[in-house]
């Protein structure tokens, strides 16, 4: 978890230099996650919102429109500036379609004000063998 901990908090540091720009680099953020979920067993991916709860970077989000600002992880992060690591009950994954125990941390533009989340999860059967 500590491991997971460092490459979202990494991954939240500069995606907030990325998002204070009018226009982020969409292909440099999600490269930038997919080299540190690479760094991390058992996460099946590393993705991030826009403060709107819009999945837009990481991998395989380019395929379809999915937006979680109703999910619990997303208020919770959105409502706390100071908020730390969350992590989540299992839940669907709306873009994979999978049952996920996921972890996230609040991204913050160099203002303060809110940029969006960035998540990792680890599905549900991996979980089972980890413990």
């Amino acid at each position: 978890i500590e491991t997971i901990d460092f490459a979202l908090l990494t991954s939240a540091e500069e995606l907030g230099k990325q998002m204070s720009r009018k226009n982020p680099d969409s292909q440099l953020i999600t490269k930038l996650l997919e080299r540190n979920k690479d760094r991390i067993q058992n996460v099946t991916f590393i993705r991030a919102t826009n403060a709107l709860g819009d999945i837009k970077y990481g991998e395989g989000v380019f395929s379809k429109h999915t937006n979680i600002s109703d999910r619990e992880y997303f208020i919770q992060l959105r409502d706390n500036p100071s908020a730390n690591l969350l992590a989540s009950k299992p839940l669907f994954d709306r873009i994979d379609n999978k049952w996920i125990w996921l972890f996230a941390r609040r991204i913050n533009k160099l203002d303060g004000s809110f940029g969006g989340v960035v998540f990792a999860p680890i599905p549900v059967v991996s979980y089972r063998h980890v413990v």
